[in-house]
């Protein structure tokens, strides 16, 4: 079998036709598709699915895999600053007598 360029019924990108979704706007294209990377193996910027685990390049908004929206992780640093300004409202809202 040979993977051939399809264009995405819905969105129009050009897609692999092993793709299960296609990867820019998560339509789906066929039930199963094959794993675009192997984590071990790559040394490009990856992104995994939450739900079926598979790994794909960084870039990729939609797992061709199941159809689920990829995004990046929020990095430390921000949950960081945010729990900080949490804890300095809460300050204040003690302080000022209103908890």
């Amino acid at each position: 079998m040979s993977i051939q360029l399809i264009d995405c019924p819905a969105c129009g990108s050009k897609i692999s036709s092993q793709a299960g979704a296609c990867p820019h706007c998560g339509h789906p294209i066929r039930p199963q598709a094959i794993p675009v990377l192997q984590a071990s193996n790559s040394k490009k910027k990856t992104i995994s699915c939450p739900s079926c685990k598979n790994v794909f390049p960084a870039e990729t908004k939609w797992c061709p895999e199941c159809g689920r929206k990829l995004s990046a992780p929020i990095p430390w640093f921000i949950w960081v600053l945010i729990i900080g300004l949490i804890l300095k409202l809460i300050g204040s809202l003690i302080k000022a007598g209103v908890i």
